[in-house]
């Protein structure tokens, strides 16, 4: 297993968030403040903007400089460019470096409705919900409610796992680092009556990929404290952090800012509504939102003891899901994230699939800086090697292999 010495920065999070309203085009990708907060409210007229557009669907693009770092002066273009050669509906990218935000809305909603993406609009972001969870699981263990290696078995006997004996071998650790040995769902996804068992591979030996046991884990601390992993989130990270625009449930009243997904012909499919939430894949936010929980949790640490925001971090298991994969030599997985070692640094990253609603993010900690992006189409991660191009340069994103 390869394990890269990595050095850690603890940064404090410091938002500036420059926000555009949906369809306008500028012609360039920096902006005065001023001019953004007022367009940002609607009282910047559409004249003082030096195209003069505003073209329905095209991308929202907003940017303020840090001092130190300003974007390319065509990187709504560069952005424009990579979403609409893929067919993509509707999407939100939001890259932050220091104490500076920039943020990106581009597109409808549904193609069948022509509402435009705005930065409230919440997108379905699928298995980056396990990066939310893992952070929660890490407090547990920093509490001393769960230890990384005593079997879940112990804490709950789950009727899921009662008929296997490795099932109840199965540990936290495990859960976390991909090495239970359960497939991805042992029945429909979320299911909470299909027996779960390894199948993949004996508990603890090699990494397969498992939101049931990211489910499984959950049930357990919902066992424990008599609340729902919903719950959790609420008080504990969406609550603390300001997301306001975040939840691990459909909300009958979000129903109108929420995505749809569209197929790869650009088709808008039936709206995915989660009453209970999961948080192997349900999370609904928005990319502002995401970006602050990776500046809060991941990159500062917040809530996490030193040790234990280290060790979340610290890469437990290979990663190795493809032998044939050429990112594999590239790719460890710590507890509950990816990481990624490259030309810029050691990164950490997750992806998300929920068919035809798709998301990524990657974050370089010693940088300060980040990127996620939200996409309402199943070619959603097609554009991500462009976007992440767009603000860290020519680099190799092995991270994007081994996604394929």
């Amino acid at each position: 297993m390869r394990i890269p010495s990595t050095r850690r920065k603890r940064l404090v999070a410091l938002g500036i968030a420059a926000t555009l309203s949906a369809g306008v085009t500028l012609s360039s990708g920096s902006v005065a403040a001023a001019d953004i907060t007022a367009l940002a409210s609607g009282s910047l007229a559409s004249g003082s903007l030096s195209s003069g557009s505003l073209a329905s669907g095209s991308l929202a693009s907003g940017s303020l400089s840090s001092g130190s770092f300003t974007p390319s002066a065509d990187i709504a273009a560069t952005l424009d460019e990579a979403l609409s050669s893929h067919n993509i509906p509707g999407a939100q990218v939001v890259h932050r470096r220091g104490d500076s935000t920039f943020n990106y809305t581009y597109g409808v909603q549904s193609a069948a409705t022509g509402v435009p993406v705005n930065d409230e609009t919440l997108f379905h972001v699928a298995s980056l919900s396990k990066v939310v969870g893992s952070y929660v699981f890490m407090k547990r263990v920093d509490e001393g409610v769960i230890d990384l290696d005593t079997p879940l078995w112990d804490y709950y006997q789950s009727p899921r796992i009662a008929n296997s004996e490795a099932a109840k071998t199965v540990t936290a650790r495990m859960v976390l680092n991909h090495t239970t040995g359960f497939p991805n769902w042992a029945g429909a996804s979320g299911s909470e009556t299909t027996e779960l068992a390894p199948t993949v591979a004996a508990p603890g030996t090699a990494f397969g990929y498992s939101g049931d046991g990211f489910f499984l884990l959950q049930t357990t601390i919902e066992h424990l404290e008599g609340k729902t992993f919903t719950e959790i989130l609420d008080d504990e990270v969406f609550g603390p952090f300001g997301m306001t625009n975040s939840t691990l449930q459909s909300r009958a009243e979000d129903a109108a800012r929420t995505v749809v997904g569209h197929n790869a012909g650009g088709v808008a499919q039936p709206m995915s509504l989660y009453p209970r939430g999961n948080t192997a894949y349900t999370l609904q936010t928005t990319a502002l939102d995401y970006t602050t929980f990776l500046q809060r949790a991941v990159i500062g640490g917040e809530g996490l003891s030193p040790e234990i925001h280290d060790l979340w971090l610290t890469a437990s298991s290979d990663a190795d899901r493809d032998p044939a994969n050429p990112a594999n030599p590239y790719i460890n997985w710590g507890l509950g994230i990816g990481i990624e070692d490259n030309d810029l640094g050691t990164a950490y990253w997750h992806w998300g699939d929920n068919g035809t609603r798709k998301a990524f993010f990657m974050t370089f900690p010693d940088r300060d800086e980040s990127v996620v992006m939200t996409w309402n189409s199943a070619n959603g991660q097609q554009s991500a090697n462009d976007i992440l191009k767009a603000f860290y340069g020519d680099e190799e994103f092995h991270a994007i292999t081994w996604v394929g």
